[in-house]
């Protein structure tokens, strides 16, 4: 395996055979001067005839390769998507993720519900945008129509981890007084922290008596304090019922272990 880095941009890819890789960023870099960009320098070496396999690794990293909508109108796309999902390469594409979909798969133009191109003759769509704004609108029912399909047809493919034989218990952790109190002053000085947030963004110049004057910067300060609220609180509460948890697993080993070993184990403290 072979880093694209070993190799300057715009010099030939000296490596006959082998597995040359990339990171995403890697291949934002455009062209400058007289040198090729990075994914031409890439496309250059594989050559007309390349038959081999592109894999792209945390695929979705290129969610981003047609752009998007948000509050404040029309989203550009990445730079490193377009760069990534751009390849005029006729070999084989394969593109992997650990990640669930959460929208349209629609950063791999390959990947589709037809061969035919997007806005050809057979293909329903005039444009990408219009299909994507259709299985959005559709939710989750019209992604669940088209993994489908892209699975009868081979073009997608996810696992799923077997519950079979997995069994469920609820333990209940009662919380004691010392606990109750550990949280409720906790929650009395985030309350604090909340109730001069106000003020806190005032001083800061971010709101002002006429109201806001820098709406993402006081956006930014909200959605920090809750995440950090929200962490905190996590984190305390998982720690609260950690010892009803060890307790609940020492007594299943004790449980599972033949009754020999059990009489020989010396007693716990």
């Amino acid at each position: 395996m072979t880093p694209l880095s070993r190799f300057r941009q715009g010099t030939p890819i000296r490596l006959g055979e082998g597995i040359l890789f990339a990171t995403y960023a890697t291949l934002r870099s455009d062209e400058r001067a007289e040198k090729a960009s990075r994914v031409q320098q890439i496309v250059d070496w594989l050559g007309a005839d390349f038959d081999g396999v592109i894999v792209f690794d945390e695929s979705h990293a290129m969610a981003n390769a047609g752009g998007g909508k948000s509050e404040r109108g029309d989203q550009a796309p990445s730079q490193q998507d377009v760069r990534a999902s751009g390849s005029s390469t006729r070999c084989r594409i394969r593109a992997s993720s650990m990640s669930r979909r959460q929208g349209p798969p629609a950063f791999r133009t390959r990947l589709r519900p037809t061969p035919r191109p997007v806005g050809g003759a057979d293909f329903p769509f005039a444009t990408r945008a219009e299909f994507v704004a259709a299985v959005e609108a559709g939710g989750v029912a019209a992604m669940e129509v088209l993994a489908r399909d892209l699975k009868a047809l081979g073009l997608y493919a996810a696992r799923s981890l077997s519950y079979h034989g997995v069994a469920y218990e609820m333990v209940e952790h009662q919380l004691t007084d010392e606990q109750i109190r550990i949280y409720d002053a906790y929650a009395g000085a985030f309350g604090v922290i909340h109730n001069n947030l106000d003020a806190a963004l005032k001083a800061a110049n971010i709101t002002g008596d006429g109201g806001t004057l820098n709406r993402q910067a006081k956006a930014a300060a909200r959605s920090a304090f809750e995440s950090a609220k929200q962490r905190f609180f996590n984190h305390l509460i998982t720690a609260m019922k950690t010892p009803s948890l060890i307790a609940c697993l020492l007594r299943d080993i004790e449980a599972a272990m033949p009754p020999s070993s059990r009489s020989s184990r010396p007693a716990r403290r």
